[in-house]
């Protein structure tokens, strides 16, 4: 529960290999925060509640995040800079977004379309794009139960 200028939840600033796993990530001006952070792996965490869920640079890459439900945030995801290469679901399995507006047509669980969640991109000049940007992401219609 962190409120104000610059309050995390989980702050990740130039780290490699770390595993944030089974946290409850709640109440937070942002819920986690990713520069420069490097494969890495975010599994089975509760990002809810959040003003921001994620915020990622474009510097934060080959990172794993999979398993987590991102739950009743005003906001589900912000990149900064021009794009993140950054794995946003396993090999069969994503995240559960509680604004996923797509469909689930087979009924596996798996939404068909990815999310498209992303409030807004920032280009390493620091305008606001207005565009919306698309995360490659297999959005789940259930939890993960933890």
């Amino acid at each position: 529960h962190n409120r104000g200028f610059a309050s995390y939840g989980i702050l990740f600033q130039s780290d490699d290999n770390c595993v944030a796993e089974e946290n409850v990530i709640a109440d937070n001006a942002v819920g986690i925060f990713m520069e420069a952070l490097t494969e890495s792996t975010l599994r089975h965490n509760l990002v809810s509640g959040n003003d921001l869920a994620l915020k990622v640079f474009s510097s934060a890459v080959d990172n794993l995040f999979e398993k987590n439900n991102v739950v009743e945030n005003l906001s589900p995801l912000e990149v900064i800079g021009s794009h993140t290469n950054n794995r946003w679901n396993g090999p069969l399995t994503g995240n559960y977004w509680s604004d996923y507006d797509g469909f689930d047509l087979d009924g596996n669980g798996v939404g068909d379309v990815p999310c498209q969640g992303v409030k807004a991109v920032r280009t390493d000049r620091g305008e606001e794009a207005l565009r919306r940007a698309r995360v490659n992401n297999f959005c789940i219609d259930r939890n993960f139960s933890q």
